[in-house]
């Protein structure tokens, strides 16, 4: 199978599960206690101003026709309008995607750039004080919420420090924290992956040849056995692609960042319900993305992969 057949086989598999994902988020937005239509509404309004609402809106319709209309307007290129501002969801979108993937893409290459060669050092000097330290900063980083490290950073380097911006948006100094935030559980699960690939890869016969035919250590270890251990570092990265977009959404709401994680959180609060659909199918999109660009990623690498 080529790689152009692989690929279309991977969208044409992922049609279905965006379609159960629809179905599953239009289900349990439109289940939870609470009414848009009332909420947007002065409460000294009486019932029938609530249910002028509510029909202008389109959810006194039953369920699955407002589903059927949704998909439609998927289908066709047109994603809707906010129930609250009456904006194109498409405008809104456009105008915070920027912000997202720019904090997304930061830190994962902050997160892959760290996490490589603390992986490798943690490795190559097993059972020295480099290789504790380094892997239980990486315990830290997984075990430590988000919300949590952030809120740290901004205390440390914000507050106390002043060298960075407590929040908001602007030049790269705003995007440094956030970007540190979103990294550090990644980074710190990539780089004990990669001790371990190491390690295991350092074991090996081959490495043994090399070194007794004299080869350079440095050789050894970054020719040979770092191509290798690369491997399952790279199937990891659309894994940690879906973690990043999903951790966009703390981080970027406590930041105060204005990106798709924060339309999503705003969208909650409001019950906005084809924000909150488009954003979700957004992040599913994601994922799957993520994964076929991880499997492509790991083939390039590793030849002996074939596409099935």
């Amino acid at each position: 199978m080529s790689l152009y057949q692989y690929i279309i086989r991977r969208i044409l598999l992922a049609i279905p599960v965006l379609f159960f994902v629809s179905i599953f988020v239009f289900s349990m937005v439109h289940l939870t206690p609470g009414d848009p239509a009332r909420l947007m509404v002065n409460p000294k309004m009486g019932p029938e101003v609530v249910q002028a609402v509510r029909e202008k809106l389109g959810l006194d319709r039953p369920l699955h026709i407002q589903y059927l209309l949704f998909m439609k307007r998927i289908l066709t290129g047109d994603l809707g309008r906010s129930l609250y501002t009456r904006q194109k969801i498409s405008t809104i979108i456009l105008q915070r995607l920027p912000n997202t993937v720019t904090l997304v893409a930061t830190g994962l290459l902050l997160a892959y750039l760290s996490a490589i060669p603390l992986g490798v050092m943690a490795a190559t000097h097993r059972g020295s004080a480099l290789d504790y330290v380094s892997m239980s900063i990486a315990l830290v980083g997984i075990a430590m919420p988000q919300f949590w490290l952030g809120l740290l950073l901004m205390l440390a380097f914000s507050i106390r420090l002043g060298w960075f911006p407590v929040a908001g948006y602007g030049d790269l100094k705003h995007l440094v924290l956030p970007a540190i935030t979103l990294a550090a559980s990644v980074m710190a699960l990539v780089a004990r992956v990669m001790r371990s690939s190491m390690l295991e890869f350092l074991s090996k016969d081959f490495i043994t040849t090399a070194r007794a035919k004299g080869l350079l250590e440095r050789i050894v270890v970054y020719k040979h056995a770092l191509r290798n251990a690369l491997n399952p570092v790279i199937a990891l990265f659309g894994l940690d692609f879906g973690w990043m977009v999903g951790g966009a959404v703390m981080v970027e709401y406590i930041f105060n960042r204005p990106g798709l994680g924060r339309l999503m959180v705003e969208s909650i609060y409001m019950r906005d319900y084809p924000v909150i659909q488009v954003l979700i199918l957004i992040l599913a999109t994601s994922v799957i993305l993520g994964n076929l660009t991880g499997d492509i990623l790991l083939s390039s690498v590793n030849p002996k992969i074939r596409y099935r």
